[in-house]
């Protein structure tokens, strides 16, 4: 499968299941880019991910900046007085690092079940 198109599914699939179901149900785009993405599965779910992620920020502070902004400082000061902005960057590495972890345990999937098949 064209790597383009699987990063775009992955993207689109980790929205639908990040609005429709919750953050926590996202990662399993991960596990299915990772299944079809071979050898580079986790390297593209990461990406999908940390966009798709990175994206529900900028939505979040374009509708809602003043409030996004504050939410920002107040748990920029909960962990040990980091500056706002920073909060949302965090935000967008969690999505990276989840999508790497998920594509990485689809890719393991993958190798199950064709060895198994054989």
């Amino acid at each position: 499968m064209n790597k383009k198109i699987l990063v775009v599914a992955i993207f689109g699939l980790a929205l639908i299941l990040h609005l429709s179901a919750g953050w926590m149900w996202s990662p399993l785009a991960g596990v299915i880019g990772g299944i079809a993405g071979k050898r580079s599965g986790w390297i593209l779910s990461a990406y999908g991910l940390g966009m798709s992620w990175a994206i529900l920020v900028l939505y979040s502070l374009l509708a809602a900046n003043s409030q996004v902004m504050e939410m920002g400082r107040v748990l920029g000061e909960l962990f040990g007085g980091l500056p706002g902005p920073l909060i949302f960057v965090f935000t967008a590495l969690i999505g990276i690092i989840l999508g790497a972890v998920s594509g990485k345990l689809g890719m393991s999937l993958r190798s199950v079940f064709t060895a198994s098949g054989s």
